[in-house]
């Protein structure tokens, strides 16, 4: 079985923009690979489109996605609260029926 190493597609171009087969030799990169990407100089890039927002786009996002975190822990802690208030407490709560047992366990 052969071993197949890929390589991030900037040492690919940066190897092939210098022409230099030993810019990092660390990488043990065989000769013959980086021969072949100095040949063939452009390199197609797979990449996801979530990874081409803007800076601004990624800004909003993180802000809405902050302000969601902050709900949650809102309603986290109201949920604690009310449990505590109430004095329910689960470690003196049996669930005997099985079909009660796995709704918890698949909420865990």
């Amino acid at each position: 079985m052969t071993n197949y190493r890929c390589y991030d597609y900037r040492i690919k171009q940066m190897i092939a923009d210098t022409g230099n087969p030993n810019l990092f030799p660390q990488l043990n990169i065989p000769p013959s690979t980086s021969r072949e990407w100095i040949r063939k100089k452009n390199f197609d890039v797979v990449t996801l489109s979530e990874l081409n927002y803007s800076n601004d786009e990624l800004a909003t996002q993180v802000s809405q996605l902050k302000d969601e975190i902050e709900k949650l822990k809102t309603t986290q802690k109201l949920v604690i609260f009310t449990f505590r208030i109430f004095g329910f407490q689960l470690q003196y709560q049996r669930l005997p029926k099985a079909e009660n047992k796995q709704i918890l366990l698949e909420a865990i």
